[in-house]
C-alpha cells in the first residue's frame, strides 16, 4: 500500500480526486463516501471537505458517514451499505487497523476502491493508498522536546488516544524511543491510554494528577482531545 503523508481536510480532496483519476470521464456519475471510524472532532472538517471535492472534482454526491458508535462492525456494516447503495469509492479512516481489512477486500472485490484518510490499515491491505500525517514522526519529536524542556531527565506521562485507532500504536512507539533514547535518565512513568473522549479524559488526566502529580516532570498528550484536557488539568490541580 502506498502511503502519503498529509493533513486534515487537504489531504482528503486530494486523495478523492487521485481515486477518481482513473475515472475522471464519469466523474459526474460517481458517488463516494467519507467514513470515520466513529464519532470524533477530529473528523469534522471532513464534511465540508466532502462538499469542497464535489464542487471541485465535479463528482455527483461526496457525502460524509458517520457510523453511530467507534466499533468496527458498524463501521463495516456502514461498508457494507454504501456498496449496496451504488457508492463508487469509499474514503475512510479505518476503525481497526486489522479487523478493517477483509472488508475492504469484499470492496475491492466488487471494484469499490476504498482509501485510507488520515490513518492507514495495517499491511497486507487491499486499500488502494492511505494519506496520512507522520504520526510516528511527530510524536517522537514533540516528545524529544519535552525532554529538552525537562533538563533531560525526570519521568513523563504519555496521554495517549483512543487505543483502536491505528495511529495511536505508531505514536506510542515513538514516544517509548524518545525516552529510551535517554539511557535511563529519562523514565516512562506511564502510558495512559483511551483519554482521545472528553468524559474518560477528564477523569483518567484528573486522577492521575490527583494520585502521582508529584512523579511526574512531564507530559505529552498525542490524541487531540487528550491535549485540550492536558493544557487545563494541571491548572486545576494546582
Amino acid at each position: 500500500m502506498q502511503v502519503t503523508r498529509m493533513r486534515g481536510a487537504l489531504a482528503v480532496g486530494l486523495a478523492l480526486g487521485v481515486a477518481l483519476s482513473p475515472l475522471a470521464a464519469l466523474a459526474s456519475d460517481n458517488k463516494i463516501a467519507l467514513v470515520p471510524g466513529g464519532p470524533h472532532p477530529y473528523f469534522a472538517p471532513w464534511e465540508q471537505a466532502a462538499a469542497d471535492a464535489q464542487k471541485d472534482f465535479g463528482i455527483a454526491a461526496v457525502e460524509y458517514k458517520v457510523p453511530a458508535e467507534w466499533k468496527l462492525e458498524l463501521q463495516t456494516e456502514l461498508f457494507e451499505s454504501l456498496a449496496a447503495q451504488g457508492y463508487a469509492g469509499i474514503g475512510y479512516f479505518p476503525g481497526d487497523a486489522v479487523g478493517v481489512n477483509s472488508t475492504i477486500a469484499e470492496l475491492k472485490a466488487s471494484d469499490i476502491p476504498a482509501v485510507a484518510l488520515g490513518g492507514c490499515a495495517l499491511d497486507p491491505t487491499d486499500t488502494a493508498f492511505c494519506m496520512a500525517t507522520d504520526v510516528y514522526a511527530s510524536a517522537y519529536l514533540g516528545t524529544k522536546a519535552l525532554i529538552e524542556a525537562m533538563g533531560g531527565k525526570g519521568a513523563v506521562v504519555h496521554l495517549a488516544g483512543l487505543l483502536v485507532d491505528p495511529n495511536t500504536t505508531l505514536r506510542v512507539q515513538a514516544v517509548e524511543k524518545a525516552v529510551a533514547e535517554t539511557n535511563g535518565a529519562v523514565t516512562l512513568l506511564q502510558t495512559l491510554g483511551d483519554t482521545d473522549n472528553q468524559e474518560q479524559g477528564d477523569q483518567k488526566i484528573n486522577a492521575l494528577l490527583a494520585a502521582q502529580k508529584d512523579q511526574i516532570g512531564g507530559m505529552i498528550a498525542t490524541g487531540y482531545i487528550s491535549s485540550v484536557v492536558a493544557a487545563t488539568a494541571p491548572r486545576r490541580s494546582s
